[in-house]
C-alpha cells in the first residue's frame, strides 16, 4: 500500500470486537506475570490472586494470565500457556490452557472458552 494509505477494515477484523453469544461485546485482557519460581500449586494460585487484581482494576470481562519467565511461554517463543480468569457473575472463574501450544490454537482455546462462560 501507498504511503499514507488506509488499510480497509473487515467486518470481523481485529478492530471490531467479537459478540458474546448473548449480544454484547465482552473485553479481554492479558497479563503477563513475574512470579517467583516455586511448587507448581503456588505458582498458580499466585497467578490467580494476581490475575484477579488486574481483572478488577481493568474493569474486563475476563483476563488470560501467563508467566513471564517460564520456558517455552511468553513474547519469544512461539508458544504460550496460562490461565484464563472470567467474570461468572460475582466470581470469577479458572480455566487453564494446558501445556504450552502455538499461540493461533491458543487463541482458538480462548474464544472458545469465551463462548461458554
Amino acid at each position: 500500500m501507498a504511503s499514507g494509505a488506509r488499510h480497509p477494515r473487515r467486518a470481523d477484523g481485529p478492530l471490531r470486537p467479537r459478540r458474546a453469544r448473548r449480544g454484547r461485546a465482552r473485553f479481554l485482557g492479558f497479563a503477563a506475570q513475574t512470579v517467583e519460581d516455586g511448587p507448581e500449586d503456588r505458582l498458580q494460585q499466585e497467578l490467580i490472586r494476581l490475575g484477579e487484581a488486574k481483572l478488577r482494576a481493568k474493569g474486563a470481562d475476563a483476563i488470560f494470565v501467563n508467566r513471564v519467565g517460564a520456558p517455552g511461554v511468553g513474547f519469544a517463543s512461539a508458544t504460550n500457556a496460562g490461565l484464563l480468569l472470567a467474570r461468572d457473575g460475582e466470581a470469577i472463574a479458572v480455566r487453564a490452557s494446558g501445556p504450552p501450544i502455538a499461540k493461533a490454537a491458543l487463541a482458538t482455546w480462548l474464544l472458545d472458552a469465551l463462548a461458554v462462560t
